[in-house]
């Protein structure tokens, strides 16, 4: 173990960190963007981990504004998602719905006004008229299906 800590902490050191006291790792992921597989392949590179992990997706850039579509809240309440992130979305396919908190009705159906990839949307459900409820990407990654 402390040989593994001893690698890692002279790894953050050729990259630039200078840590002091303890090292905490800490990251969030969910279970559509495998967000888990870059911190296991940095614990691979650096020798800690020695586990088998996918191959890392090289990253979607668009420096383009307007391959970027905003949907936001028409209406406050509560927002259930029924698209989920990193999905590839058809014209008119529905991102989510928000509903009255008090009654369960549906106030607003949100849809994608047309094809992109799904690459932000709102996990907190409590939603207020003109949250930002999701990005789409009209510019779609090179492995989109």
């Amino acid at each position: 173990y402390m040989d593994k800590a001893a690698r890692l902490y002279d790894s953050l050191k050729e990259m630039g960190f200078d840590p002091k006291g303890n090292i905490v790792l800490n990251y969030v992921s969910d279970e559509e963007s495998g967000g888990q597989y870059g911190i296991l392949s940095l614990l691979k590179e650096i020798g800690i981990y020695t586990g088998e992990c996918p191959e890392v997706r090289e990253p979607v850039i668009s420096s383009d504004p307007d391959d970027v579509i905003f949907l936001n809240a028409p209406s406050s309440g509560i927002f259930i998602q029924t698209a989920h992130h990193g999905a590839i979305l058809e014209k008119g396919e529905e991102v989510g719905i928000i509903v009255n908190p008090l009654t369960g009705d549906v106030l607003s159906r949100m849809v994608s006004p047309e094809r992109g990839w799904l690459f932000t949307i709102r996990e907190y459900p409590v939603t207020d008229q003109g949250s930002l409820i999701a990005r789409i990407l009209k510019k779609l990654p090179e492995n989109a299906k």
